[in-house]
């Protein structure tokens, strides 16, 4: 059930590609994937976000997606989870820095978790089942993300922090704290570095 070629569109393999292993239903495109990368049934990695751009009379239209998803070494990406592809590789756009979608090493992506466009998720984080990361967001390492928290797009969150379960993170949280609530405020420090 692992493995399939054509799952595969436009990925570049920065390892040992025999060390990857995805369930032949996900489906992966303009990813590059490190060493020992596991991803399960159902997943979705690299595809179109939902990013418009209203125009003066109104209409809507689609920014288009260009970049890519780099997943790290050690990466679990869980079942029916979807990993957005960059917009760009690296972009400013009217004064917004649009970039590609990364998972640094040894962080781990449960089930149901949907991690919008040009997100940056540092090393070693966990993220819970049900996550929803908006786009241009950026976690730091080492953070815990607990079950059904809701990320907005551009946040800033700082390494060593713990999002509680159900949490709604609408500004910036800073390095070394626990939060939760809606909206998510700052609780205590996070002792457990």
């Amino acid at each position: 059930m692992y493995m399939r070629k054509k799952q595969f569109k436009d990925c570049v393999f920065r390892g040992d590609r025999h060390t990857i292993k995805a369930h032949s239903t996900a489906i992966i495109k303009h990813a590059d994937l490190g060493d020992n990368v596991r991803i399960y049934e159902f997943a979705l990695i690299g595809f179109e976000g939902f990013q418009y751009i209203r125009q003066a009379d109104g209409t809507l239209i689609s920014l288009g997606h260009t970049g890519r998803c780099f997943i790290g070494n050690n990466v679990s990406i869980h079942q029916h989870s979807s990993v957005g592809r960059g917009i760009r590789e690296y972009e400013v756009i009217n004064g917004k820095i649009y970039r590609n979608t990364v998972i640094m090493d040894n962080s781990k992506i449960d089930s149901y978790v949907q991690v919008g466009h040009g997100v940056i998720i540092h090393e070693s984080t966990l993220v819970c089942a049900g996550v929803i990361i908006g786009g241009h967001s950026e976690i730091g390492s080492q953070c815990y993300i607990g079950e059904g928290a809701n990320i907005r797009n551009r946040i800033k969150i700082g390494d060593n922090v713990m999002i509680g379960m159900g949490s709604n993170v609408v500004s910036d949280i800073p390095d070394n704290v626990v939060v939760w609530g809606n909206p998510a405020r700052v609780m205590r420090d996070n002792k457990f570095h």
